[in-house]
């Protein structure tokens, strides 16, 4: 028998071809719906994540209890001071603590919960910080909190030995402050202390040679001096301009930040090293802080009357940044330079290099008694090398550099006062 479609049955089968894409689209939909559903959950979940992970942490109450040493004078004020807000953004001064009847100091803040706290306890200065049951220097205080807590801290020693004043200035001459000077390079803020030389309010047509100083903080005041000694520049400068043995002459101290290691290091040895910023801050120095200088003060601001200064790293950067900016300083210090830093790169490159420092002045000096504090125990012959550098690039010794070992003298403060008077004479004698 031989099949036949009659019209009712095509339509029939027609009718049902569209039923059945009516059924396929309705499945097509569900599935796109339930699975768009799906994924947009998954997006809000990783939202809502992503708002977990950048919400402001919670805050926790942490109290801290301070016992102090005998020697600790009854009638200074103790303080934290540490890389958060709450702790002064490393300001000596940075959170107060009261004595209670325990005899003890207390403070009670609140903390980002989570966030790794670095600090330290001052008696309200630099020169007055704690320091280890041996009297050598201790690390950083670390704190991480995520609950309520108290935290005991027991201060061996002081760094003083509780003798320093803080607050009692010792500058002395014309000085001005210039607070809160910003660095765009850096992106971040110091203070330039300047030491104007006698005569320069009396004498508004003159102008002078500039001297640009690191860890400026060390040059003119036990105030804010390391250990409460300071380089005495001011009194040095003051006596030498008097005498007329010296021409006078601007001293500009550069404050050090909390980023000193990293601004003074102009070469990353290894990946465990901090990273060097060192390129960054003689950028600074040279452009930003000299034009503001040039542009507040009467200044001779030629290559010939700009000189740089430092001591230990402070002595390291100063060398590269004469370096690196030839054509802005013409003579350049540094006492006790860290030539170990980085492994001995800078006498290595300045082997290699040293044709820039024809028409530079240096003065080079390094203490005998410094090998404990020299990490690699060479300081003597490291200077010795940098010495022959300055030789071989054609300076003659005595007249364009000088190479100083102070006999018997140690690594600080104390021992660069004591030969600081020469480095003015060397640079600006009559």
């Amino acid at each position: 028998m031989v099949s036949r479609f009659t019209p009712h049955s095509v339509a029939s089968s027609a009718k049902g071809i569209i039923m059945l894409r009516k059924l396929i689209y309705s499945v097509l939909v569900i599935i796109i719906v339930v699975l768009g559903g799906y994924l947009l959950s998954i997006k809000m979940e990783d939202w809502r994540a992503s708002q977990i992970a950048t919400a402001p942490p919670e805050q926790v109450t942490v109290h801290f209890v301070v016992t102090v040493p005998p020697e600790t004078p009854r009638y200074q004020k103790l303080y934290l001071a540490g890389n958060s807000k709450e702790l002064g953004s490393w300001r000596a001064e940075g959170l107060e603590l009261k004595k209670s009847d325990d005899d003890k100091y207390h403070a009670t803040i609140q903390l980002p919960g989570g966030e790794p706290v670095e600090y330290k306890v001052t008696r309200g200065s630099w020169n007055s910080v704690e320091r280890g049951a041996d009297g050598v220097e201790i690390e950083n205080r670390t704190l991480s909190p995520t609950k309520t807590q108290a935290v005991n801290i027991k201060v061996a020693t002081w760094v003083d030995q509780g003798k320093a004043e803080p607050g009692k200035s010792t500058a002395s001459g014309n000085i001005r402050m210039h607070v809160g000077f910003h660095s765009t390079l850096l992106n971040n803020e110091r203070t330039l202390a300047v030491y104007l030389p006698p005569g320069y309010d009396q004498n508004p047509d003159a102008r002078y040679p500039v001297l640009y100083m690191q860890d400026g903080q060390n040059v003119f005041d036990t105030a804010t001096s390391f250990a409460g000694v300071e380089w005495n520049a001011d009194e040095t400068a003051e006596k030498l301009i008097t005498e007329g043995t010296i021409n006078p002459v601007i001293i500009v101290g550069i404050y050090n930040s909390p980023d000193r290691t990293e601004e003074y290091t102009p070469w990353q040895a290894s990946e465990t090293d901090p990273v060097a910023r060192g390129v960054y801050y003689g950028w600074a120095v040279a452009y930003e802080v000299k034009r503001f200088i040039d542009k507040t003060y009467r200044t001779k601001p030629d290559r010939a009357n700009t000189a740089i200064a430092g001591s230990s790293l402070g002595g390291l950067i100063a060398l590269d940044t004469a370096r690196a900016h030839n054509d802005i300083f013409g003579a350049c210090a540094a006492l006790s330079p860290a030539l170990w830093s980085a492994e001995g790169e800078l006498l290595s490159q300045w082997t290699a290099d040293h044709d820039w420092m024809n028409g530079t002045r240096f003065w080079i000096d390094v203490g005998e008694g410094e090998t404990e504090d020299y990490p690699t125990g060479e300081a003597v012959p490291h200077l010795q090398t940098l010495a022959a550098t300055l030789q071989s690039a054609g300076l003659v010794k005595g007249q364009d550099y000088i190479e100083h070992i102070a006999e018997g003298e140690e690594q600080n403060e104390a021992a660069w006062s004591k030969r600081f008077d020469q480095v003015l004479m060397f640079f600006y004698g009559k």
